[in-house]
């Protein structure tokens, strides 16, 4: 994953993941409890960070469970540029809203350039890519 200038530090300590997040890197990440870090799967979730790099539990197949220790790293930082995942559901063109993919349930995103109420805009393509593919965005999320 390719990141601008980032310091990796974040306010809020993950100490637990809710899912296997190996392999899930550029994905939109949620709180789900103090400390607590899910793969986000609704556009109603409220953006957390990015996933920089993934990691499985201590104890692989239990969850939620503490991370490998030092292996997780999130990107929270807002106004940052960071490389994301687009879903399968089309391409992404630079200027498009982001929005996480509902139908495809992994934390990937998908252009929405009118969201509805009471969903959340993750931030603003900055490059285009094909369905399933990665691009650049712009991490500035907000309350459609």
């Amino acid at each position: 994953m390719a990141f601008g200038y980032v310091t990796y530090k974040n306010f809020a300590p993950v100490n637990e993941i809710a899912s296997n997040l190996t392999n899930s890197e550029g994905c939109g990440l949620r709180i789900t409890a103090e400390g607590r870090v899910a793969l986000c799967t609704t556009q109603s979730h409220i953006p957390y960070a990015i996933l920089a790099v993934g990691a499985d539990s201590i104890t692989p197949g239990t969850y939620p469970s503490a991370p490998v220790a030092g292996s997780l790293e999130v990107i929270d930082q807002l106004g940052v540029a960071v490389q994301v995942r687009a879903s399968s559901a089309g391409a992404i063109v630079a200027g498009d809203f982001i929005q996480i993919d509902a139908s495809a349930a992994n934390g990937s995103f998908l252009a929405d350039n009118t969201p509805t109420a009471t969903t959340y805009v993750w931030g603003m393509a900055l490059t285009d890519c094909a369905a399933s593919e990665q691009f650049i965005m712009r991490f500035a999320p907000y309350k459609a």
